[in-house]
């Protein structure tokens, strides 16, 4: 990988990160900006939102998973994405792995079979949020990656 390219692969790992790490941080300040960003992706129901010092979390209990598996995948040692080349091979079979907990957690959830349960809602949701990072770093490793054809030239 190029030094220059690996540097906007270093970049996206800061932003996806930083993005993951705001709704934990920002609970207890709320604000119009706030509000607006976190408000378009999450439903943000109280019952089904986390508390953090006795406060609402500005995402539901689902999406502050996805954030958390975001950061925890920016936070994740370079040397544990050299497996990137499978991700990006098994695309469809991981982001499918990586979903189909959450759907199953979904679906037993709105069809009423059990109640809200906020450890599964934050744990599909990391699983995704973790996957999701996994992906994208992986896809965007392979951009950064020269190609033999492009060494040749």
């Amino acid at each position: 990988m190029t030094w220059a390219r690996s540097r906007w692969v270093l970049a996206f790992r800061i932003l996806l990160g930083g993005t993951g790490l705001l709704p934990w941080i920002m609970a207890g300040h709320r604000s119009v900006l706030l509000e607006a960003v976190f408000g378009t992706t999450c439903h943000r129901m109280p019952e089904r939102s986390l508390l953090l010092g006795g406060v609402q979390m500005l995402v539901c209990s689902r999406c502050a998973g996805i954030y958390l598996g975001l950061l925890t995948g920016a936070l994740m040692p370079a040397r544990l994405w050299l497996a990137s080349d499978w991700a990006v091979r098994h695309t469809r079979a991981l982001a499918l792995g990586v979903a189909l907990p959450m759907a199953l957690d979904v679906l037993t959830q709105d069809l009423g079979w059990r109640p809200s349960w906020h450890p599964a809602r934050l744990g599909t949701g990391w699983l995704l949020g973790l996957g999701l990072m996994l992906l994208a770093v992986a896809h965007l490793r392979g951009w950064a990656e020269p190609s033999p054809e492009s060494i040749r030239a």
